[in-house]
């Protein structure tokens, strides 16, 4: 009989796919174990994403998890790293990271453009001051909007508010 290791996770597509490499690894490293995946609303799940700028998305995405972990609900949680709060749970320990996927970012415009050949001023949607003051140092026109949610939010909100492009993670692309 096989041990059960009940594993917490968003229900995110992303979320899901990270959590299915992750038991993958597991699973052949631990045959022993058999996994089940217990998904867990988030306060940022529930928050409607225009006020998501006055909470704290770190504690917002990760408290109802950490509250299930500590609560034994669940065995271990799978969660992004980049999401995580910069001081760790009392009583938490981060255990382990998967290799590191791709580390670049991927634009999508609605065109089929490039970054270079956008219009004066498009706008790109991204939630991340890195990536704005990357672009912002050879296209200084562009027009930056905050934008949040998961890829097929982003990718939803790129077609209904007209953005000529967004920019978003590659490894989660490559995940999806």
């Amino acid at each position: 009989m096989k041990n059960l290791l009940k594993v917490g996770t968003r229900s995110s597509r992303l979320a899901l796919a990270q959590t299915g490499l992750v038991i993958a690894e597991l699973s052949d490293r631990f045959p022993e174990l058999e996994f089940k995946i217990e998904t867990i609303k988030t306060e940022a799940d529930t928050i409607p994403l225009s006020s998501n700028s006055k909470i704290d998305m770190k504690t917002a995405v990760t408290r109802n998890i950490e509250k299930s972990l500590l609560a034994g609900d669940i065995d271990v949680a799978i969660h992004s790293l980049k999401d995580l709060p910069n001081q760790p749970t009392n009583g938490l320990t981060l255990a382990a990271t998967p290799s590191r996927g791709d580390a670049r970012d991927a634009f999508i415009s609605r065109s089929g453009e490039v970054l270079l050949d956008l219009p004066s001023h498009a706008k790109i949607g991204t939630s991340s001051l890195r990536r704005c003051s990357q672009v912002l140092s050879f296209r200084p026109d562009i027009q930056f909007v905050n934008i949040r949610g998961n890829v097929d939010t982003r990718i939803r909100k790129l077609e209904e508010n007209n953005y000529d492009g967004i920019i978003l993670s590659a490894a989660g692309l490559i995940r999806l």
